[in-house]
This record gives C-alpha cells, structure tokens and sequence, in this order.
C-alpha cells in the first residue's frame, strides 16, 4: 500500500492515482483535485496546505492552487490565514464550521489585545451551557431566576438549553444559549419553547425567554424590539468568569460602531474616517 501525499488515504501499490486526483507517477494532481466533502473543514484545509506544498517551487504556485481547487484569490488568501493561524490559536480548529473559525480569528486579530491578553472562547455550545449552568448563581440573572434544569427535554418541541423560574414570583424563563451569532431565526425557537412552558407548566402567568449569545446578527436585531417578551443579551468570557449584557434595543448599531472603532488601530481609525468623509460627500454632492 501506498499514502497519496495530499489526501493521506491508503491505495495499493499498482495504482497510480488516489481518488483525490493526485498522480503518483508525475507527482502531480489531474484537473481539479476531489475532496471528499464529508471531511471535517479542518482536514479539508490540511488538504489545501499539502497542495501548495506541491507545487511551493512552482513560480505560478498561486495561481495552480486557484485552479486545482477551484477558489477565487481572495477566498484562498482567507484560508491559508486560518490554517497559519493554528499554532498560535489553536481553540480554532474545535470550531464546528469554518465560517466560525474565520469569525473569531478576525475577532482576535483585531483585538486591542496583547496576544497573551487574548481571552479564550468556548469551541462548543456545550462548554459555554455547561459554564453558564455551573456559574449561574454569580450572574445578575441568576440572582433573580433559579436554575431548574439544564437542556431540559420538552419530548415535543425540542431540548431547552436552561430553564429557569423567578425566586419570587416563580414565574418560567427559558434560556436559548448561541455560541457565537444569533440570527432571526432563533426567536421562532425561543417562542416554541415559551409556547410549551405556557401551555404544559404556566397557564396563568406569562412565560418569558431570553437568547443569550456572543454575536447579533443585524437581521434579530430588527426583528427582536417586534417580541413580546424576548430579551437578547451577549456574553462575554475572560477565561475564567462570563459577564451578561442585555441588548440595548435603541443604540445597538451606534454603540456597535463605536465598540469597534475602540478596537483599531490609530492608522484604521484614520483609514475609517476618511472612508466615511467620501461616503458624506458623494451623498451631498
């Protein structure tokens, strides 16, 4: 048996091309080379890597690692980030997709942040439930609403991830974690959940629910002031303690502008000043 240098699979010695493309006799990959997509995104990657490995020598290697696997510069350029960025966040390759990998990644790179200062984050919803649930007495809504039950099964609807009960009134609230962006869709799940504490647990009092993530996603945040009875805060974590904020349904998007505005560096905050000067006076012209 043979390991094809791109894929890593075993293949019998008189073959000489693996399923992925790659040709043993020239050393080189037929067309455009075949990953199996049921990879996890991270041995996908590792894939890409070994490609422009190849083909390293090559004075077009750029431009035959576009055509081999068939991605625009500006998407290549993007991956080939994340995978050198690996040794020094290595919580990146735990995220589930690569999307959100890339999310966090620019997250930390554009962090005010000494790289030793970076805070870590939760890879898996998981951990930030299991955290949140441990820890839920030392947080401002904890000292109000009492734990009852962590991913509590409705058998009907779906696990709620915490359901809570207010220390005087016993009022319910569910609690829908998000590890990192939360979109629209995530009310009609919040409303499922109250709907069944309504009808199986609380008839006589209103149910409320909470979404609780690291991300808002523009779309929640037009829909969520339209909710009765949903209230959306953002998490963050140092490492060793999580702080809750609720969800200023006025100021969001000033407040958001200026957040990351803090973030840059002086040479981008010029870069974004000047940016928004030619937007203002293309519109008064």
């Amino acid at each position: 048996m043979q390991e094809c240098l791109l894929c890593k699979c075993q293949i019998p010695d008189e073959d000489s091309l693996c399923s992925c493309g790659f040709n043993f006799l020239s050393n080189e990959v037929e067309g455009q080379i075949q990953i199996n997509e049921k990879l996890h995104w991270v041995k996908k990657l590792e894939i890409e890597k070994r490609l422009f490995e190849l083909y390293k020598n090559h004075q077009s290697m750029t431009w035959i690692a576009r055509e081999k696997l068939g991605k625009s510069k500006a998407t290549l350029s993007l991956d080939m980030n994340l995978i050198s960025s690996f040794q020094k966040y290595p919580k990146l390759a735990n995220f589930r997709t690569k999307a959100e990998a890339q999310r966090f990644l620019r997250q930390w790179e554009f962090s005010a942040q000494k790289p030793s200062e970076i805070k870590e984050y939760f890879s898996k919803e998981l951990e930030l439930r299991d955290f949140l649930a441990k820890n839920w007495v030392n947080t401002d809504l904890g000292r109000e609403w009492r734990l009852i039950a962590e991913e509590f099964d409705t058998k009907e609807v779906g696990r709620i991830d915490l359901l809570t009960q207010n220390r005087e009134t016993d009022q319910w609230m569910i609690v829908e974690l998000k590890l990192t962006k939360a979109s629209d869709q995530v009310i009609g799940q919040v409303l499922r959940y109250m709907g069944w504490i309504k009808a199986n647990k609380s008839s006589k009092q209103e149910v409320v629910g909470i979404i609780i993530c690291n991300e808002i996603d523009q779309d929640l945040s037009y829909a969520l002031p339209m909710t009765k009875n949903v209230n959306l805060y953002t998490y963050n974590y140092d490492g060793s303690t999580i702080s809750l904020i609720k969800f200023d349904r006025q100021n969001y998007n000033v407040k958001k502008v200026t957040r990351l505005y803090e973030q840059m560096t002086e040479e981008d905050k010029l870069k974004f000043i000047e940016r928004w000067r030619n937007i203002l006076s293309v519109k008064r012209s």
